[in-house]
């Protein structure tokens, strides 16, 4: 594999996917850890909860030096907006072999109204994808 993007939020269901990631890579391998930041409609147009960026930054550091302890430099992205379409836009731009992704188990009520980000993945990406449980 060349490339593998791994959507990462913090949560229990990322850092087990994360887990994975050291068995799938191989010499010569990308991995790029995206964390989606969600858009927030204002008086001057889109911005992003800057709590919210400053969380996912902390996430994003925290991805990194767990793959760096595992010895996979990780390459870190940010994206505005759905979390699906962030992290399957950044795999169509790395050409991406593998997006693996985390389930968080969610009620049928919490799926319709929020909807899935595995579900969103698995149905718009270009590539494979691997939800870890």
């Amino acid at each position: 594999m060349k490339n593998i993007v791994i959507g990462y939020d913090g949560s229990e269901s990322a850092d087990r996917a994360l887990e994975r990631i050291p068995t799938l890579v191989d010499n010569g391998t990308q991995v790029h850890v995206v964390a989606a930041i969600h858009r927030l409609a204002g008086k001057g147009g889109m911005g992003h909860d800057p709590i919210e960026k400053e969380l996912h930054d902390v996430d994003l550091k925290h991805a990194k030096a767990r793959l760096a302890d595992a010895g996979i430099q990780a390459h870190l992205s940010e994206g505005y907006g759905d979390p699906a379409t962030v992290i399957t836009a950044l795999a169509a731009e790395v050409d991406a072999d593998l997006i693996v992704i985390g389930n968080q188990h969610k009620s049928l009520i919490e799926r319709l109204l929020l909807g899935s980000v595995s579900s969103g993945v698995t149905h718009h990406a270009r590539c494979d994808v691997l939800v870890v449980r």
